[in-house]
């Protein structure tokens, strides 16, 4: 009587451990799907704030190209009243 008493509680602490280290790497999965997943949204929209600069960088440099131009047509006029002005 006493054998199978014991042999029931250790199959009963066999189940309950075998439970808890289910319930722990269930956990654990769902923690790293979780972490995954936020990295990935992270690196996403890493990848979207690059691009942007990229377009903004461009934009920029458009916009200087076209205010030297503007510049230069500016100067070329002052020295064209400058040259008129000595005559």
């Amino acid at each position: 009587m006493e054998t199978t008493l014991a042999l029931t509680d250790i199959l009963t602490v066999t189940a309950v451990v075998f439970s808890g280290v289910g319930i722990v790497l269930t956990v654990l999965f769902r923690m790293n799907s979780t972490i995954n997943r936020c990295f990935y949204d992270a690196q996403r929209a890493n990848d979207q704030a690059h691009a942007h600069l990229g377009d903004n960088i461009k934009n920029l440099e458009r916009r200087v190209d076209s205010l030297e131009r503007h510049v230069d047509s500016g100067l070329a006029n002052v020295h064209m009243q400058l040259a008129a002005s000595r005559r």
